[in-house]
């Protein structure tokens, strides 16, 4: 049960608006994390900031073939609703969606709104040896499988019940970024807890990735103009978002079809007379139909300007594909 302060704070806020003008609270994160002598680690998500965690991400740690050096290993992720908090499961996994995409009580075919205490699987961490040595050391390939494995970047869709009802929300989870995260040390990695948001008011469905307006983060997105679209008309299989909190920008990519790296530019860029703004680094997933990045950097005052002001675009594979960065949030 939620704290009473927090009830009758969303009460008396719900009585002030509709349902066209409610509200959405948007944390930046970081998720805490467990103590350090805590096996196996694990990282709590307040989602109302009522001082008790409503969702846990952890692990019971690896599994590995008994031989030296082993041959094989995996290393299961799960996510827990903690109480009577709620997430979309389908089966025995959690279920992720896509930037924009509307988390209500019509839950997606196949999915259902549960409580699965026990963990529902988020992503697996494998390897094992492919057979050859160099050296005499045997070589290993790796990589990551699961709902979070598949997409590299996406929106946990959960829901929490206060005195008022059940209020819907997100949490963005993410794949770690190999290149800046762990200095490469892949079998260290873990997925990352990133931000999180919720609606103020009972049943108003949100939108995955959407921050609203009332808090001090500013949100953008992406308007492709060479990006690829899907079948149906009107509607880009691509996506891009930012977030501005103070002077950090965060983005992430979702696009359809492989690439191999994407920036930031600005005035200046594109005769490539500048460093790009952000650089997105390796992708964080990069398969025939679909590539994620993830990134932050640290702006300055005259970069904030430009940003808010629309003067940054995004190119993808030296403009395979481009697209500007605009003050505003997903299409509902």
């Amino acid at each position: 049960m939620k704290a009473r302060a927090l009830s009758a704070f969303l009460a008396s806020l719900c009585l002030t608006v509709t349902s066209a003008q409610s509200a959405i609270v948007y944390s930046p994160g970081p998720a805490s994390q467990s103590p350090p002598l805590q096996y196996p680690p694990s990282r709590s998500v307040d989602l109302d900031s009522d001082g008790l965690a409503d969702f846990s991400f952890w692990s019971y740690g690896p599994i590995t073939t008994f031989n030296i050096p082993p041959s094989s290993l995996t290393w299961q992720h799960y996510v827990s609703a903690v109480g009577t908090n709620q997430m979309l499961i389908a089966g025995y996994s959690a279920f992720l969606q896509s930037f924009g995409a509307e988390i209500s009580s019509n839950a997606p075919a196949g999915t259902i709104w549960g409580t699965p205490w026990f963990g529902a699987g988020l992503a697996v961490l494998w390897w094992r040896w492919d057979g050859r040595e160099i050296n005499g050391q045997p070589v290993y390939h790796g990589g990551w499988a699961g709902p979070l494995g598949d997409l590299g970047v996406a929106y946990l869709p959960v829901g929490f019940y206060a005195a008022d009802g059940l209020h819907y929300g997100w949490i963005r989870v993410r794949l770690p970024s190999l290149d800046s995260d762990q200095g490469g040390f892949f079998i260290l990695s873990a997925p990352v807890v990133v931000d999180w948001a919720y609606e103020t008011c009972p049943d108003i469905p949100i939108r995955a990735g959407d921050i609203g307006s009332a808090g001090e983060s500013v949100q953008f997105t992406v308007e492709w103009s060479t990006a690829p679209r899907s079948r149906d008309p009107g509607q880009d299989v691509s996506s891009g978002s930012f977030i501005l909190t103070g002077n950090t920008l965060r983005g992430e990519l979702s696009l359809a079809g492989q690439f191999s790296g994407a920036q930031v530019i600005g005035p200046g860029n594109q005769g490539k007379k500048a460093d790009p703004v952000l650089d997105f680094g390796q992708p964080l997933v990069a398969s025939t139909s679909h590539t994620a990045f993830f990134r932050e950097a640290t702006l300055t005052h005259s970069q904030i300007v430009k940003l808010l002001h629309g003067k940054y675009c995004v190119t993808v594979d030296n403009g395979a594909l481009t697209g500007q960065i605009l003050p505003g949030a997903p299409a509902r």
